[in-house]
């Protein structure tokens, strides 16, 4: 899924899948952060990519105060999952 997002790098929001997303979440840490605080601090302290990140309409949600520890790693599991691209031939696998 693609969406309009005026401003921001490539004029769009892209899905958690494909290049893309692996261009942008170089690690484990990245994904976390980008969840909680809304922003990957390796994207925000470059000059270049903060000037297309401060010029964005539509920002990444930081939740933070909205999600537990359990909830945040399920979550993370299924976005590289998701990112895999073999989500159609293995099963998920959230933890417990």
């Amino acid at each position: 899924v693609v969406c309009a997002n005026a401003g921001s790098f490539k004029g769009n929001i892209r899905g958690w899948g494909g290049n893309y997303f692996r261009d942008l979440v170089g690690s484990d840490d990245e994904l976390r952060n980008w969840i909680l605080a809304g922003e990957i601090p390796r994207l925000r302290d470059n000059p270049i990519a903060a000037y297309f990140i401060h010029r964005q309409r539509l920002y990444m949600p930081a939740y933070r105060d909205f999600i537990g520890d359990a909830d945040l790693n399920a979550l993370m599991r299924y976005v590289r999952w998701i990112n895999s691209g073999t989500w159609q031939k293995q099963p998920l696998d959230l933890g417990k």
